[in-house]
């Protein structure tokens, strides 16, 4: 068989390069092994999803929504800005050591475990001393997902492996649809549903690491600790947003209980799916951002691309508003329509700011760590702030607006920073 080629639409990729100015043949590549690798994500996310959240007892998907929002928060304390750190060195090209890297992710996660098994003697004092089981198990498992995601996201990413990626990725969504499935119909168990979540895609991306083989421990120390140094900049930097980021499902449990939190989980879980979706093609320009100079013409370009995909998002978003009244009952008949159509197309629209991600990456990639500050810890004010202020009031209905205004005060923010600040070159 014929490998596939697109050497039969080359004149019209390069024509479409220097029409928009930017490697038109490199991203044709890259997003086809992503596109691919989104209808098998597509597949996944039906059984692990949808499947999930439609058949699952209410109380139960509650209880797994909440332990994902918790996980999620303490994952913080993973050193969040390690994969990004990794990614850009491989994309550069510098030198340093993957075991060191490796063994301080490890340590910093093992902090994330501790608070995890320090919390079960408390659970009582909350009235949720069943969920031991589900403490004890992200404990246990809670360094894996980060190291996995330094290790084989960082090199994969960083030098534009997308298609040993599809491949992980085809290996893992299959074992996780498998797993999804015996749970969903022969023991429902929001334990062994984090199990699922939390261990497979990790021990896959593991095992496909130790395929590529790549250098561990023969590079430079300084390049090392600039690697390491430059992670922790960049967790400083997102800290505040990956924090509050969670702190709105944990707000819903508490005010009105894992039952109101199913429901926002099932209203925001089709725009999510589709926030996921996009978020898969931007690490395909994560390293031509890194590559190149921070210059005014580069800046004008990515101005463009995201105007242009803003008006895209638009079209789209107000075709899923249109067509929620009757897909949302449909596909979860067991919620209260009214209030799931409300809260699934004020999600959507919050979607509008996602081309605008591509500027933030930006500021990633080029290491204007500054500029990173003033966006994330701006945008996670106004999300604590709105938080606060809606949820007593407007009950799920302001947490969705909550995200849609910390999202759009990212996306001003990132857009003013880089329209108005001088570029590191000329």
């Amino acid at each position: 068989m014929r490998r596939p080629s697109l050497a039969r639409y080359a004149p019209a990729l390069t024509a479409l390069g220097q029409r928009f100015r930017f490697d038109a043949h490199y991203y044709a590549k890259n997003s086809g092994f992503v596109v691919v690798g989104h209808v098998v994500g597509f597949l996944r996310g039906i059984v692990t999803g949808y499947l999930v959240a439609r058949l699952f007892d209410q109380s139960i998907y509650g209880e797994y929504q909440f332990m994902l929002s918790i996980v999620g928060m303490i994952s913080v304390l993973n050193l969040s800005g390690m994969p990004h750190s990794v990614t850009r060195a491989w994309a550069r090209g510098d030198r340093f050591s993957m075991r060191r890297i490796t063994l301080t992710q490890f340590y910093i996660s093992a902090i994330g475990s501790c608070i995890l098994f320090g919390a079960i003697p408390f659970l009582g004092m909350y009235g949720r001393e069943e969920l031991w089981s589900l403490f004890l198990v992200a404990g246990i498992l809670f360094p894996l997902p980060p190291i996995a995601m330094v290790l084989f996201g960082g090199y994969t990413v960083g030098l534009s492996r997308f298609d040993i990626a599809l491949k992980a990725n085809f290996v893992w969504s299959a074992l996780m649809m498998l797993a999804s499935l015996i749970v969903v119909f022969m023991h429902q168990s929001s334990l062994l549903m984090l199990i699922v979540t939390m261990s497979i895609p990790s021990l896959v991306y593991l095992f496909f690491l130790r395929r590529l083989r790549p250098p561990s421990d023969t590079y430079e120390t300084e390049n090392t600790r600039k690697v390491v140094r430059y992670a922790w900049q960049l967790t400083f930097a997102t800290f505040p947003s990956e924090i509050v980021w969670y702190i709105d499902k944990l707000m819903i449990s508490h005010f009105f209980g894992l039952n109101q939190l199913a429901l926002f989980s099932v209203a925001i879980l089709i725009p999510e799916q589709a926030k996921i979706f996009l978020k898969q093609f931007f690490p395909i320009s994560f390293a031509k951002q890194a590559k190149g100079g921070d210059t005014m013409a580069r800046r004008r370009q990515l101005f463009r691309v995201v105007l242009l995909g803003t008006l895209l998002f638009a079209v789209c978003i107000a075709l899923y508003i249109l067509a929620a009244p009757w897909l949302m009952p449909f596909l979860f008949p067991g919620y209260e329509a009214k209030e799931l159509v409300l809260l699934t197309s004020v999600a959507a629209a919050s979607l509008i700011t996602m081309p605008s991600t591509l500027l933030s990456q930006y500021l990633d990639a080029q290491g204007l760590i500054r500029h990173n500050y003033r966006t994330n810890w701006t945008s996670a004010a106004v999300f604590a702030v709105l938080l606060v202020w809606l949820i007593p009031q407007y009950g799920l209905l302001g947490a969705v607006l909550a995200r849609f205004g910390a999202r759009l005060t990212s996306s001003v923010m990132s857009w003013m920073l880089l329209a108005y600040h001088r570029p590191t070159q000329v």
